[in-house]
């Protein structure tokens, strides 16, 4: 008599819908479509509530309505919207793209950081630095580098970087 083989099914895997690491306590709520909005450490001495506050930002008090944080506390009218030692600060939107786009006294952000990277790679998109040896690949050469142990032997050459 011919045995009756059972068919072994798995168990389909069911995931989890993916969510943001920082969870829903740190997001901001009821924003100002006009205002950027950023959370501070109120402990930190570098790029603290000191040093949002000298680029323009100001420290959000709670309006009814107004821009909180989802995990904070309940705010009453005039409160600064706290939560796990972070303040709520906001700048105007305009000033904020400013401050992204030229730096905060006008001579850095990403328009400097453009100019770096339009220096240093060539227009076919390779990096051309002739101080770290990088040629971008339009035929010239790197130096050689040889480098000896301690007992006088060679120990590695390498050829054209």
């Amino acid at each position: 008599m011919q045995a009756t083989k059972e068919k072994k099914t798995t168990k389909v895997r069911r995931d989890p819908l993916p969510r943001s690491t920082d969870g829903v306590r740190f997001r901001v709520i009821n924003k100002d479509p006009n205002k950027k909005y950023v959370l501070v450490n109120k402990a930190q001495t570098e790029y603290g509530v000191n040093e949002y506050l000298a680029m323009g930002y100001d420290v959000t008090e709670y309006r009814s309505g107004g821009a909180s944080i989802a995990g904070g506390r309940n705010c009453k009218p005039g409160d600064i919207p706290e939560y796990m030692g972070t303040v709520l600060m906001e700048i105007d939107k305009e000033r904020a793209d400013y401050i992204d786009q030229h730096g905060l006294y006008g001579d850095g952000g990403q328009e400097r950081a453009d100019r770096i990277e339009d220096a240093i790679v060539d227009k076919r998109g390779q990096v051309v630095d002739t101080l770290r040896g990088l040629h971008g690949g339009n035929g010239r050469q790197a130096s050689y580098i040889s480098m000896v142990n301690e007992t006088g032997s060679p120990e590695v050459e390498e050829g054209p970087l």
